[in-house]
């Protein structure tokens, strides 16, 4: 990171800005069109006992995202809240405040049941801030669920 002045490594403010947000967005490269194909995405996230992040996201079980998901490796995902722009009187002095998490991972399709079950529960506490829902398992089987492994993540708060 370039300014690291700005730079935040703790991992409660890191995960307040998470929790403050329901949405990400996921960039594939297509090896097909040569192009950067980048989805915004619902999420839920949990952290391993090992330290490792996990974000889920779902979907329909076909599509773009779904094949280039098919192909695995990895991916950038990007996710920023409290955007507000600083005006200034010199256009080239504008700036701006925001707080943004970007970073990279290497992302699959979850097959097993009782995971996806799980993924869209945490999805859908993300969105909603209740746990616990009855999701029907005709749903749970109709519904593409992408899990990315964090391989590297960064953090900037700008005020």
């Amino acid at each position: 990171m370039r300014r690291t002045d700005r730079e935040v490594t703790d991992r409660n403010t890191i995960d307040s800005i998470i929790n403050s947000t329901d949405h990400f967005r996921i960039g594939f490269y297509d090896t097909n069109t040569s192009e950067v194909y980048v989805i915004p995405l619902h999420f839920g996230t949990e952290i391993l006992s090992d330290g490792t992040r996990i974000f889920y996201s779902h979907g329909a079980t076909e599509g773009r995202k779904i094949e280039l998901a098919k192909c695995g490796g990895s991916v950038g995902f990007e996710l920023d809240v409290d955007c507000k722009l600083k005006p200034a009187e010199l256009a080239c002095t504008h700036s701006a405040s925001f707080q943004s998490i970007i970073g990279n991972g290497n992302i699959s399709i979850v097959e097993d049941f009782d995971e996806k079950q799980h993924a869209l529960q945490l999805i859908m506490k993300q969105a909603t801030g209740k746990p616990d829902w009855d999701i029907p398992a005709e749903a749970i089987n109709g519904t593409a669920v992408l899990k990315i492994l964090v391989t590297n993540l960064s953090c900037k708060i700008h005020e």
